[in-house]
């Protein structure tokens, strides 16, 4: 499948293009709001508002576009930044998601924070391996309160037979 043809599949219609519209606009803004708002209330800011009924597609291609966006050579792929434009267009049906803010663990190489995203359990922008290098700190729901932070991902994994 070519890049038109994958384009077409989660840009089918106005609606969609709408999405995109407005997901560019956040893009542009964030940069300047995460330096000048507090993250409390940027998060407060940035949670769902007008959920849509439960619909995986949109939710699928939600996740999607904000991947492309960071990955164009106009915008600085940012975690916090994409991760904050995906979660405040999911639709309903996603309510135990998690935006999440963790550090590093040790002296491993990157930058010392990291924030993600988890939808259904699972981290929609990152690898497991990515995940296990860091230790979560904060967490905020669809609402945009601040939960407990889950266990570090290296933690919730059975310890592999000796």
């Amino acid at each position: 499948m070519g890049r038109v043809d994958r384009i077409r599949t989660v840009v089918s219609g106005p609606s969609e293009l709408l999405l995109s519209g407005r997901m560019l606009v956040w893009a542009g803004a964030l940069p300047v709001l995460k330096r000048v708002v507090p993250l409390s209330r940027l998060v407060t800011v940035m949670a769902p508002r007008h959920r849509r009924a439960p619909d995986a597609k949109r939710t699928q291609d939600v996740v999607t576009l904000a991947r492309w966006m960071y990955r164009t050579r106009f915008l600085r792929d940012n975690c916090l930044e994409r991760s904050l434009i995906t979660y405040r267009y999911l639709p309903a049906g996603n309510e135990g998601s998690l935006l999440v803010l963790g550090v590093r663990k040790g002296d491993d190489d990157g930058p010392p924070g990291h924030a993600w995203l988890v939808v259904n359990g699972v981290a929609v922008h990152d690898s497991d391996e990515t995940l296990e290098k860091l230790v979560p700190v904060v967490a905020f729901d669809l609402d945009g309160t601040r939960r407990p932070a889950p266990a570090p991902l290296s933690a919730r994994r059975p310890a592999s037979p000796a």
